[in-house]
C-alpha cells in the first residue's frame, strides 16, 4: 500500500500584500466593528441631525424635576383617593389616537391608553408610583411621573 501526505503548500507571498490575502477575514471584521463604533458615536452624541428625545437635553436633577411637572400637566386626578373608592384619571393635552401611551399604576398592573378617561382602585392601603410612558421610535420614553398616596 503506498500512502502519500499531502500538506498544502502556501501559494501567497510573505510580502505585505501576501499578508493582507491571509488575515482579510480578520481585516474585514475589523473594520465592521470600526464602522459599528463609530455609528454608535455619531448616534450618541450630540448631533444636530439626530432626532433628540425632549429630556436629553436636561441635567439628570432637572429631569425628576420635568418629569413630575410633565406628570401633572398631562394626567388630572379626581377622587377620593382611598382603597374604597375608585379614582378618576383624565388624560389631557395628549393625542391618544395619534400616539400610544401606557400608565405604569404602581402595583405592578399597566394600564394602555385607548380613551382620554379612565377609573381605577387600589385594593390595599400605601404610596404608588405612577409614571406615564409614551412609545417613541420603538423605545418607551417616560413622559412622567408622580407619587400617589392611598388610605
Amino acid at each position: 500500500m503506498n500512502i502519500k501526505v499531502y500538506s498544502p503548500q502556501s501559494s501567497t507571498p510573505t510580502n505585505s500584500i501576501g499578508l493582507l490575502i491571509r488575515h482579510s477575514e480578520i481585516l474585514l471584521l475589523g473594520f465592521v466593528a470600526l464602522i459599528g463604533l463609530l455609528g454608535s458615536v455619531y448616534v450618541l452624541s450630540a448631533n444636530p441631525g439626530f432626532p433628540k428625545n425632549e429630556l436629553s437635553q436636561f441635567t439628570p436633577l432637572s429631569i425628576e424635576k420635568q418629569r413630575k411637572s410633565e406628570f401633572d400637566k398631562y394626567v388630572k386626578i379626581s377622587g377620593n383617593k382611598n382603597t374604597e373608592s375608585k379614582i378618576q384619571f383624565e388624560i389631557i393635552h395628549l393625542d391618544i389616537n395619534a400616539k400610544r401611551y401606557v400608565m405604569e399604576m404602581g402595583d405592578g398592573r399597566r394600564m394602555i391608553l385607548t380613551q382620554p378617561t379612565f377609573e381605577y382602585q387600589y385594593s390595599t392601603k400605601g404610596e404608588y408610583l405612577l409614571e406615564l410612558k409614551e412609545l417613541q421610535r420603538g423605545l418607551i420614553v417616560v413622559v412622567g411621573d408622580k407619587k400617589l398616596k392611598i388610605k
